[in-house]
């Protein structure tokens, strides 16, 4: 059965021997007829009980070692830097459960970042080219064909133009053919 809501705080005031007399005399009659109040004093007596038994009990010296650990621990901090005093109460906040997978994360970033920065110092290599030995002087009898062309640019572009004038001039172009020619070629063929 549950206490009155009115009388709760007077109920508990009353076990605990703190309520002034006036509310104690207008509260008693009704808890001669309230049986939820009434059971409601009974159990916050016991527990108010409870905490006098546990108040009275002496309270135990810690030893004067233990002062003076203290003592040293408090100095120790006073001397240590405001860094160092902040760190210590952030890590006395943080839980393992905690800080190994954020501890971790953050491990993880800087080494993503660390591997891209280190990509990003490192030259690309230098795409591989099949480089030809050419002769200082180049011979006048090449075959016309494009990689006798290549070196030859190769060497120098004045070169290239020595090499192109002389297979122009060894091979010289075919006869003008009239478009007659190339209509009667062109009828004969089929």
């Amino acid at each position: 059965m549950n206490p009155c809501p009115k009388n709760r705080e007077a109920i508990a005031l009353l076990a605990m021997d703190a309520l002034d007399v006036q509310r104690e005399q207008e509260l008693r009659p009704h808890l001669a007829d309230c049986a939820g109040c009434r059971s409601y004093l009974e159990e916050i007596s016991s527990v108010a009980g409870t905490l006098r038994a546990v108040e009275s009990e002496p309270v135990s010296q810690p030893s004067a070692s233990f002062h003076r650990n203290v003592v040293g621990a408090l100095t120790a901090a006073q001397r240590g830097s405001a860094g160092e005093i902040l760190l210590a109460h952030i890590w006395s906040l943080v839980t393992w459960r905690r800080a190994w997978p954020a501890f971790t994360a953050v491990a993880l970033v800087i080494a993503a970042w660390l591997v891209t920065l280190r990509r990003a110092e490192t030259p690309a290599p230098a795409p591989l080219a099949a480089r030809a030995v050419t002769p200082a002087a180049l011979k006048s009898d090449l075959q016309p064909t494009f990689s006798n062309y290549e070196m030859a640019a190769h060497q120098s572009l004045d070169k290239l133009d020595e090499l192109l004038t002389e297979q122009g001039n060894r091979n010289p172009a075919p006869a003008a053919i009239s478009a007659t020619a190339w209509q009667a070629r062109f009828n004969t063929a089929e």
